[in-house]
């Protein structure tokens, strides 16, 4: 089984060679920098690791990493720092150093994966200075209760949330990019993913692949209609489908609309701005 990374941070450069060279090696998800986020992919995806892609990082966001390090990760799973050694020393200088695994600068995709690869099996030889997992900072650590209430404002205003449901990694990234700046979004692999996760929250719109392996679109879109709150949520399907009687059967199913893939970047937001104005 390959290893399980999920990936946060603003070096789209380096998640990029994690999705585009190395999809062989490790099977990664991305997420936001946010604990409500990352503590929902991290129940959801079962990471092996996370990967801090490091590039202009905003320091807001050191405390809480290194809370959601020590009250929800724990020292099992490893938190691994990526970029330069000025930014990640920063860093581990303000979290008493919350990575267990630093990695300045790799030179290649095959100069990442060889480092990742070799620090999960010798993790001291990559944890520079005083070694080992801890992430507590001179303050008490929050109660988890604390960490929540404290994310619920650190994004300022309140953004709509979107869930993306598809089972292919490397599509979930490209709706990620194209609408995290402006969007909450979530992702979900399978249907029974993303039941679980409408189980405990809400969501403002659905994007959800119309063919996946395990359960249909239509059949994942009926049973979320049955999911209390669930019902007026619009939905917007992902399809490759073209050809005219296939798109009729898209249409029967009575979603809010849909987007023939390569989803077009410009496409989804107007497509997004019909079914959820603001």
């Amino acid at each position: 089984m390959a290893t399980r990374l999920l990936l946060i941070g603003n070096d789209n450069n380096t998640k990029d060679l994690f999705f585009d060279k190395l999809s062989g090696d490790f099977s990664c998800v991305t997420s936001s920098k946010k604990s409500m986020d990352l503590k929902w992919h991290v129940d959801a995806f079962k990471p092996d690791a996370i990967v801090y892609c490091m590039l202009d990082e905003d320091e807001k966001y050191f405390n809480s990493l290194a809370n959601f390090r020590r009250e929800v990760l724990g020292s099992d799973r490893h938190f691994i720092a990526v970029g330069s050694k000025d930014e990640i020393d920063a860093f581990q200088n303000m979290t008493a150093r919350c990575a267990d695994i630093q990695i300045f600068d790799p030179e290649s995709a095959i100069a990442l994966k060889d480092s990742i690869k070799d620090a999960f099996t010798n993790p001291l030889k990559y944890s520079g200075q005083n070694p080992g997992p801890s992430v507590g900072n001179q303050q008490q650590a929050s109660s988890w209760n604390d960490i929540l209430n404290q994310l619920e404002g650190e994004a300022g205003a309140v953004r709509k949330h979107i869930l993306v449901i598809d089972d292919d990694p490397l599509m979930l990234k490209v709706i990620k990019d194209y609408l995290h700046e402006n969007y909450e979004v979530a992702a979900a692999k399978s249907g029974s993913v993303a039941y679980k996760f409408l189980e405990k929250r809400s969501t403002d719109l659905i994007l959800l692949d119309y063919e996946m392996p395990d359960e249909k679109g239509p059949d994942v879109l009926k049973k979320i209609r049955e999911i209390p709150g669930m019902a007026q949520v619009p939905v917007i399907f992902l399809t490759g489908v073209k050809d005219k009687e296939r798109l009729v059967e898209i249409v029967k199913v009575k979603p809010q609309g849909y987007l023939n893939k390569p989803v077009e970047r410009q496409a989804l937001y107007d497509m997004i701005a019909k079914v959820m104005p603001d």
